[in-house]
């Protein structure tokens, strides 16, 4: 009411208000107030219900549920009662660090994504269908599926040419698991072993190096506190998915799951944000042990080895699950060692312990990522060929196909512009959230222009690296400007 009435003594030349003036002063304040007092009053009936437990349903959850609940989901309701609140908005709003911030103390005023929202939703679904179509129906088409169902037959994995290997039936004494171990190390062994033609492993070896902050992101969110309960809480399983599907047909419905949890804008508060320090310092050395050596082991230099080769595959098939079960480990070990330390933090860095780790994690697999891009780029410039347009763009990716290797050479072609597709959307998306939230004041046309900038001189992993970088040091800033100021 403060601030209507100042404002109305502002526009009033004499200084002195008429009935009609104060009149339309009251009309103003129960304009502002009327429909987050009608939601506090909503929220306090309903409070009251479950202390009254007036229901059996009610009682069940007043006495098991919400005392389970987490911290951070009782937290979320209070910012929706109280980060709407008015302020004086005539003088300067004092600069303080507080671990959430009022509405008026951010960019803008958050807003939901409305009628764009279900556009992202429509662009994952659709780009999860062409997934299906480009992947699975045109390896039916061009005679892939075909060809691996032979091989498997025959027991033998046609390289190149006349060369062939036997196939190893069997890996770990289970069936029906050995049985998915010889059709994915069939799919794989002429991508990395096919030395004949450099261009197929040169080219898994940029998809799988791409793909790398990706996991370690997966890894991250897996571990946020507001991600529990929900469909992102276990990567391994979506890990396990891409591996079996394509990471092409997955991660785009991963990212849908993940654009429908962050809708809310309490799932921005920071109190959820934060990781445990030990979990966050694992997730690196769990990657690199997890993803980046069993990787390096696919391309070794085996001469007439090709059941070690085939075992290597194998082995590399459930990394999503090494890297889980890799931070478990170190976490459990990192956390025993500091409490054997008795560290006690200091209050300027308790509430974002764990941001050194997660900012030094999306450093080094991005680094990693760009060097693999950085060095295709070279050789483009300095062969002058048009290699790497071939290396990734299919001609026709339903043209019937002679060889398995080639075929399964499209398949990683449609495979990588897929993710590097959705994953171009997620980053972009994240940042608007950012930019909507009020808590960033990159606009979404900004952030277009840089992914555009950042896919063509570091690559798609690298990309969304720096955008993970960039977006968990604004998530976890305790100081904010007023929207008055």
């Amino acid at each position: 009411m403060t601030n209507h009435l100042v404002a109305a003594l502002k526009r009033c030349s004499s200084g002195t208000l008429s009935t009609a003036e104060i009149s339309k002063v009251f009309e103003n304040v129960q304009e502002q107030r009327e429909d987050r007092v009608w939601e506090l009053v909503k929220a306090s009936h309903a409070r009251q219900r479950l202390e009254c437990m007036e229901t059996p349903l009610l009682k069940l959850a007043g006495k098991y549920l919400i005392p389970n609940l987490p911290r951070y989901k009782l937290v979320d309701k209070w910012i929706q009662i109280y980060s709407p609140s008015v302020s004086l908005n005539m003088i300067p709003q004092p600069n303080k660090e507080r671990e959430i911030a009022y509405y008026d103390e951010r960019f803008r005023k958050p807003s939901s994504r409305g009628l764009a929202g279900v556009l992202i939703y429509a662009a994952y679904f659709f780009l999860a269908w062409l997934g299906h179509r480009q992947l699975k129906v045109a390896g039916t088409e061009n005679g892939t599926w075909a060809l691996l169902r032979q091989a498997m037959q025959n027991g033998s994995i046609p390289l190149t040419g006349d060369i062939e290997v036997p196939l190893r039936r069997v890996y770990t004494g289970l069936a029906s698991t050995d049985l998915i171990l010889q059709a994915l190390v069939t799919v794989f062994s002429p991508a990395v072993s096919n030395f004949s033609r450099p261009g197929q492993p040169l080219q898994v070896l940029y998809f799988l190096a791409s793909i790398l902050p990706l996991m370690a992101i997966f890894t991250v969110e897996g571990y946020r506190p507001r991600n529990k309960w929900t469909l992102l809480a276990i990567p391994s399983v979506w890990g396990v998915l891409y591996q079996l599907r394509g990471i092409g047909v997955i991660a785009p419905i991963y990212f849908a799951a993940s654009a429908y949890i962050s809708s809310p804008i309490t799932y921005f508060s920071p109190s959820s944000r934060n990781l445990a320090p030990s979990t966050a310092r694992a997730i690196l050395p769990a990657v690199l042990v997890g993803y980046v050596l069993p990787t390096m082991m696919l391309f070794f230099p085996l001469e007439n080895a090709p059941v070690t080769r085939q075992a290597f595959i194998a082995l590399w098939q459930p990394v999503p699950i090494y890297v889980v079960i890799f931070t478990e480990a170190f976490s459990r070990i990192i956390k025993r060692v500091e409490g054997s330390k008795s560290v006690t933090p200091s209050t300027d860095n308790k509430f974002n312990r764990d941001l050194p780790s997660l900012q030094m994690l999306y450093a080094v697999t991005g680094c990693i990522a760009a060097c693999f891009h950085l060095a295709w780029l070279s050789s483009w410039f300095v062969s002058g060929s048009n290699f790497l347009a071939r290396a990734f763009i299919p001609v026709d990716s339903f043209a019937q196909t002679s060889a398995l290797a080639d075929g399964i050479f499209i398949f990683f072609q449609n495979d990588f512009l897929l993710v590097s597709a959705a994953s171009l959307l997620w980053s972009w998306s994240s940042v608007w959230d950012l930019y909507r939230m009020g808590i960033s004041n990159v606009s979404m046309w900004v952030c277009l222009a840089g992914l555009a900038v950042g896919y063509v001189a570091v690559g798609p992993g690298a990309t969304a690296a720096a955008v993970w970088y960039w977006r968990e040091g604004v998530m976890s800033q305790r100081k904010f400007r007023s929207i008055s100021q």
